[in-house]
């Protein structure tokens, strides 16, 4: 098995030769080779990794797919609707912010733990959804998270 080991492979590429450069990737982890990569620049790795570790001072703070680093965080909920939802049943919600749009609709902002989503959009559906968002955390969020963390802060 081969393993190609790239750091910074991207810095000073223009947005083309970016493109380029991750379908190789794609590519050469089609044909079985593992490609460790390491970078700064978030979006590319969230575009290419199948796991991550978030590394600080030479230790790993955390590691795991991006869904399992996820499992951990919020997810950015963002809603119009005909009617109020009934929120008061559920659960997993913090930094709900409800209000009223110009036409008289329901505006929702809300943070939900990744098991409440399902629930959340329920409540909304039967209330009759306009628009609809879910934004889960990027890493860039996961990455600043790990590094707020009393864990790292040690490391």
């Amino acid at each position: 098995m081969e393993l190609l080991v790239l750091d910074e492979p991207t810095a000073g590429l223009d947005p083309l030769m970016e493109q380029v450069f991750q379908q190789v990737v794609h590519e050469r982890r089609a044909e079985g080779t593992t490609v460790l990569l390491s970078s700064h620049l978030l979006g590319e790795v969230e575009a290419l990794a199948d796991r991550v570790s978030i590394i600080r001072a030479g230790r790993t703070v955390t590691t795991g797919t991006l869904t399992e680093l996820r499992r951990h965080t919020h997810s950015q909920v963002r809603a119009v609707t005909v009617r109020a939802p009934a929120l008061d049943r559920l659960g997993g919600l913090e930094d709900v912010r409800t209000g009223t749009d110009e036409e008289g609709r329901t505006e929702l902002h809300a943070s939900a733990e990744p098991d409440a989503v399902g629930a959340l959009v329920g409540a909304l559906h039967d209330a009759g959804i306009h628009t609809l968002t879910v934004t889960p955390p990027s890493l860039d969020d996961l990455f600043l998270k790990a590094y707020a963390t009393p864990e790292a802060e040690r490391a």
